[in-house]
């Protein structure tokens, strides 16, 4: 989930929708960023093909989360994965199955997949976005789709929630809406973060970042701002006034990544 919502933020997307199947194991992510051109539909998913750099000399100045080529060819070893996407200026929406050996992108013209949001459909004319539909999770790793079918569900949940809040603090702009769908069918909203605009300053932006992705766990009165400086570093961020349950609600970013040493926050 995290590799896909990173690339949609590359691709200059301001809203984001993701609906999440843990039961049947696949999920659908929709974006409005500026498409891929079938050229590159064409070459996506190839081991360490990346349309982000075009020199080498590019790698001192990376300002995208993916650049090495990895992230959409490693999930479709372990899946079932079709993009559908429509480049700005483009007149139709293109599609491409990944795990069929020597596919290419076609024009697509009609509603294709599934019955309700597990399907690829053509981008509505003069919008741009992309669409991933990834399926049959782990079909080819029996024993590992074993292993994490007798995780809480909940511990999935909070991963997913992380990366979302991982993405927000350094874009709190982009509308990020994320659905599950549990084994009835019903559909519910796991994130919905919205309206944050560019007139709050970096602590309501931070706060309500926490709040739209982990909910009302500390009332917003008791959000307190802490910032330092020092030479040419800079450190800023919001501490809350009032305990919290456990250490799950640390975080950490440097430039924009979170930070996981686990040593660092004793």
């Amino acid at each position: 989930v995290r590799e896909l919502l990173q690339n949609s933020v590359d691709a200059g997307a301001s809203e984001i929708e993701a609906v999440l199947d843990f039961h049947r194991w696949r999920l659908i992510i929709f974006d409005n960023g500026h498409g891929m051109t079938p050229e590159d539909l064409d070459s996506l998913g190839e081991q360490n093909y990346t349309s982000k750099l075009a020199a080498l000399d590019d790698l001192h100045n990376v300002e995208t989360y993916g650049f090495r080529g990895e992230g959409i060819y490693s999930i479709k070893n372990v899946a079932k994965v079709s993009i559908a996407s429509r480049k700005s200026g483009y007149n139709s929406t293109w599609i491409r199955e990944l795990n069929i050996s020597g596919s290419k992108s076609s024009r697509l013209t009609e509603v294709t997949g599934e019955e309700g949001c597990f399907n690829l459909k053509p981008i509505t004319f003069h919008r741009s976005g992309t669409t991933v539909l990834v399926q049959d999770f782990f079909h080819c790793l029996p024993v590992r789709k074993q292993i994490l079918k007798r995780l809480p569900l909940f511990k999935l949940h909070n991963e997913v929630k992380d990366d979302a809040f991982q993405i927000l603090v350094y874009h709190p702009h982009i509308r990020i809406n994320i659905s599950t769908i549990d084994q009835s069918g019903t559909r519910s909203t796991l994130v919905n973060s919205k309206n944050i605009t560019g007139s709050l300053t970096t602590t309501q932006k931070l706060s309500l970042c926490f709040r739209n992705v982990f909910g009302t766990i500390i009332p917003h009165n008791l959000v307190k701002k802490v910032s330092a400086k020092y030479r040419n570093y800079s450190v800023e961020g919001v501490i809350f006034s009032s305990p919290v349950p456990n250490k799950d609600y640390q975080f950490i970013f440097i430039n924009g990544r979170k930070y996981r040493d686990s040593a660092f926050f004793k």
